[in-house]
């Protein structure tokens, strides 16, 4: 959406770029674009784990417990990721 008075549309719109700032809609369509491939690399970075943790619990090798460990830590990596490379990303988000 873009207008110049964003108060009437702020609950219906996802994003919202003021009239003011139309000269950086391509800055922001690139920045989208890498946010969607921080997404897919978190969810690559998941299925990697979890292949790899299916692999070890599938031929035995991996005890009930190590697993109920390593369940929470896959999580927390991705969220690690997530925070660390989406604060990378929009560094500098301001000066768009």
């Amino acid at each position: 959406m873009v207008s110049e008075a964003s108060n009437n549309f702020t609950p219906a719109c996802d994003a919202i770029l003021g009239a003011n700032a139309f000269h950086r809609l391509l800055k922001y369509l690139t920045k989208l674009n890498q946010a969607r491939n921080l997404i897919k690399g978190a969810f690559m970075l998941a299925f990697i784990y979890n292949v790899i943790g299916l692999y070890f619990a599938v031929r035995g090798e991996l005890s009930p417990i190590v697993a109920a460990i390593l369940m929470p830590v896959s999580s927390i990596t991705v969220m690690i990721y997530g925070l660390l490379s989406s604060t990378w990303l929009f560094r500098d988000i301001d000066r768009l």
